[in-house]
């Protein structure tokens, strides 16, 4: 099965030693789980510099032959986000990240900038609901950037992290009601999880994602072979669904 992760990470980690910190590091680890590509953001961006992380996240990217899609994340209370995001369009970026469950100034009104921006450059938005599956971590509400999705409709919006119960819930309807919504996988957990979604929601629009290296890319891979959904469903879910929403941002 060929394997395009969503929600990849490079660099250091705060919160416990990391193994795979470099982006050769990262590769070495899809190579030994058969990820192909992966969707990656930058660690010091989630906790510090988020221009030095862009920085990171880039020439990693840039070293990788294409294995690496940089995704950037920018404090949008600065001036000049679109000058900002064409200079990192033009560097390689197909995204941003932005991170509710951990930066102040990620309020749905204080995003509207930085969508509008990310309209004019064809660039793709992940709202990170949570960074990894970790009980201890903060997590955001999908539910209130409901009216930023329906008014930025040229904008691609991928919600990162989202577990079972209600929150789930929340995204499946939101992604049933726009065709601009996206879900990942990466922090999904519970028996026939992923087969639930795709009973309740569009499978075309469904990605997965393992958090590779912050979390043990194995369990998110093996999650979807082991999902009692379709061959064609799991061949959507695990790339063909990735490859067509980056081609947007070509």
């Amino acid at each position: 099965m060929t394997v395009w992760d969503f929600s990849g990470f490079v660099g250091a980690w705060g919160y416990w030693p990391l193994k795979e910190r470099t982006g050769a590091d990262v590769m070495a680890l899809m190579d030994a789980h058969g990820i192909e590509r992966a969707v990656v953001g930058s660690t010091r961006a989630l906790e510090s510099d988020w221009r030095l992380g862009n920085s990171d996240i880039l020439a990693a990217a840039a070293e990788s032959g294409g294995r690496l899609v940089p995704f950037v994340t920018i404090d949008n209370t600065q001036s000049g986000t679109s000058e900002l995001l064409a200079e990192y369009a033009a560097a390689g970026a197909k995204g941003i990240r932005c991170y509710p469950s951990h930066h102040h100034n990620t309020l749905p009104l204080q995003l509207e900038p930085l969508c509008a921006a990310a309209q004019d450059h064809g660039l793709i938005v992940t709202l990170v609901m949570r960074a990894i599956m970790d009980w201890s971590f903060p997590v955001a509400a999908v539910e209130p950037f409901e009216g930023l999705i329906a008014q930025f409709s040229g904008v691609q919006f991928v919600i990162h992290g989202l577990n079972y119960g209600q929150e789930a819930w929340h995204g499946i309807r939101l992604l049933n009601t726009y065709p601009n919504v996206w879900l990942e996988t990466s922090c999904l957990q519970g028996l026939g999880g992923i087969a639930r979604w795709v009973a309740h929601a569009d499978v075309s629009r469904i990605l997965l994602g393992t958090g590779v290296p912050l979390q043990y890319p194995a369990c998110g891979i093996a999650k979807l072979e082991k999902a009692e959904i379709s061959a064609a469903d799991k061949e959507a879910i695990a790339h063909r669904n990735a490859q067509r929403l980056l081609a947007y941002s070509t």
